[in-house]
């Protein structure tokens, strides 16, 4: 036992000294808290510049779940920085269907009270499924929305792979196990992997959220906030946000 101990440690302190404190490694772990709180604060800042106009945006399924949203962007953020990614996934592809139902609901019922679309929510809304997304109201033209659609569904079917056992997720963890990427080895490439399927995520909730909120209110944040931060993560002319612009 004591040798078997010896060479895990052994294992851990050349990972940490080829890998862990390796520039790519440690570019990708300032990346992901990067998009982690720029997504956490400005969905912030969405909650706050909804309190102008309570009495439209507290009926509003996107807004009034919005902490479900932080919780679990911070649970994903000590996941991945502790080599948990497939639970990180199973959590994307929750967060990804919430926001794409609650946002077709919050069109689909406007004006309707919180109460009136939780009943929608449950009677007919289909669940384990993101076909919902093909009633999502967002202003695209209609090649962009196409292409939002397709988006969306893909990466809502890559990251299912990971909440039911599947062929791709057993082959992939067997390939990790084989090359040495067992939890907490994983390498600086799967860093980037799992950092690209983040922003992904967060990028298209992002955009459901302020096509939900509406032209006016979404324009006072940008012109007002997120315009003068240069260093925002979600902003370029191929992203959903970029094509909101």
């Amino acid at each position: 036992m004591i040798k078997g101990i010896k060479a895990y440690i052994k294992k851990k302190q050349a990972w940490w000294n080829n890998i862990s404190n390796g520039q790519h490694y440690k570019q990708e772990q300032k990346y992901l808290t990067d998009i982690t709180f720029d997504f956490i604060n400005t969905i912030r800042i969405i909650a706050m510049y909804s309190n102008r106009a309570p009495h439209i945006y507290n009926s509003f399924l996107t807004i009034t779940t919005i902490d479900d949203l932080i919780e679990s962007s911070m649970a994903i953020l000590m996941m991945v920085n502790n080599g948990i990614h497939n639970a990180s996934k199973r959590e994307l592809r929750y967060i990804l269907e919430m926001s794409v139902k609650y946002g077709v609901i919050d069109w689909a019922l406007m004006g309707k009270s919180l109460e009136d679309k939780i009943q929608h929510l449950d009677h007919n809304i289909p669940k384990s499924t993101i076909s919902p997304i093909e009633d999502i109201c967002m202003p695209f033209t209609e090649d962009v929305l196409i292409e939002f659609k397709t988006d969306v569904k893909r990466i809502y079917s890559q990251r299912c792979r990971y909440v039911h056992p599947s062929k791709e997720q057993l082959i992939e963890q067997l390939k990790n196990i084989k090359d040495g990427y067992t939890i907490g080895f994983e390498s600086a490439e799967m860093f980037t992997k799992m950092n690209k399927a983040i922003f992904e995520v967060y990028d298209i909730i992002l955009a459901i959220l302020f096509s939900c909120f509406g032209n006016s209110m979404s324009g006072d944040i940008f012109e007002q906030v997120l315009d003068l931060n240069k260093k925002w993560k979600f902003l370029g002319p191929i992203t959903p946000i970029g094509g909101l612009l």
